[in-house]
């Protein structure tokens, strides 16, 4: 006979590989339903016959393969092995009479128990064993199921991110009324300005020119500005208005000319640079419009100002103290 070593080989190979696979395909190990113990009742005449309902609950259960059952007496206080479900009925009060008969089923394994009150009213007695059979194969049913694994909890609820300050921008024009009580001198302008913004704070950049002329003794001066300022502080909401409080600061030019009402008077000229500070308020409404009415109200001090001078006295200029009105527009 001739051997044939590849075939051989190939048979070695095969044998090696199922041997192999046989290891590595571990069999299911599928946990096998408790066992299910009965106590019956501590009465002696039941409305039910306990015999009877054992037989149907076996009934009831051996589709589910369960394993049923063990019985005991109540009486002998005796309790299920650890591992069981065990089924403990009572009836009270104790009277062949009685309604209903109480069943609690008790998972051992997991030391969790349920109860139900089994109604037997209106059921004939040979009808009573299979309906409280029913009832406690339901119940075991439930008990025998494994635990179900808890839902994660929920995520923790996360505020809603607050939105950011936007900044907002917008343009104004008002007219100036502005007063240097000290001097005696009243000056009307006119002012554009560029403001930014947002829910709790405001700054502003403004240009302005006034012009005035206040009368003196042996004529009148004429006073001109030509200027600028920053005011910026805190923005308050009341209702549809809002309201800006802050800080200004500004400086520019000023100029100054006589102009004489007597012929043997010399006229004078002059021009300065100026600067003030003072504290502002401005009111805008309504918040919720494009075009917005918009007043301010504003005083401080000169902090380098300009005197036209009258014989020797300071009559007219810009100096000490002012006080400042603006009224007009905003928008957007």
């Amino acid at each position: 006979m001739t051997r044939r070593p590849g075939l051989h080989i190939g048979i070695i190979v095969a044998t090696f590989a199922a041997a192999g696979a046989a290891t590595a395909a571990e069999p299911e190990v599928i946990a096998a339903p408790p066992p299910v113990h009965i106590v019956g009742p501590e009465c002696r005449d039941t409305p039910v016959s306990i015999a009877e309902f054992v037989e149907a609950l076996r009934v009831e259960l051996a589709g589910h393969g369960m394993r049923c059952c063990t019985t005991g007496d109540g009486a002998g206080g005796e309790a299920a092995p650890a591992g069981e479900l065990l089924v403990t009925l009572a009836v009270e009060p104790c009277d062949p009479g009685t309604d209903r008969v109480g069943v609690v089923v008790t998972d051992t394994r997991r030391l969790q128990a349920v109860d139900r009150s089994v109604s037997l009213a209106d059921l004939p007695p040979a009808a009573r064993p299979r309906a409280l059979a029913l009832a406690v194969a339901e119940l075991l049913r439930a008990a025998a199921q494994p635990p179900q694994p808890q839902a994660p909890p929920p995520p923790a609820a996360v505020p809603p991110p607050t939105a950011t300050d936007a900044v907002h921008l917008a343009g104004g024009v008002d007219a100036v009324l502005r007063s240097y009580p000290t001097r005696q001198t009243l000056l009307l302008g006119a002012q554009l300005s560029l403001g930014a913004s947002g829910a709790r704070w405001h700054a502003a950049l403004a240009l302005d020119g006034a012009l005035g002329r206040p009368p003196v003794d042996l004529g009148a001066v004429t006073v001109r500005t030509l200027g600028g300022s920053i005011t910026a502080g805190p923005r308050f909401a009341v209702g549809r208005a809002t309201i800006d409080l802050g800080a200004s600061a500004g400086g520019g030019w000023a100029w100054v000319r006589g102009e004489p009402s007597v012929a043997a008077v010399t006229a004078g000229a002059g021009n300065s640079f100026i600067a003030a500070a003072g504290a502002r308020l401005a009111v805008q409404a309504p918040a919720s419009r494009a075009l917005r009415f918009h007043a301010a109200g504003e005083v401080g001090a000169v902090l380098r100002g300009l005197d036209a001078d009258v014989d020797g006295t300071a009559a007219a200029g810009i100096a000490g103290v002012y006080l400042s009105l603006a009224v007009g527009v905003r928008a957007p």
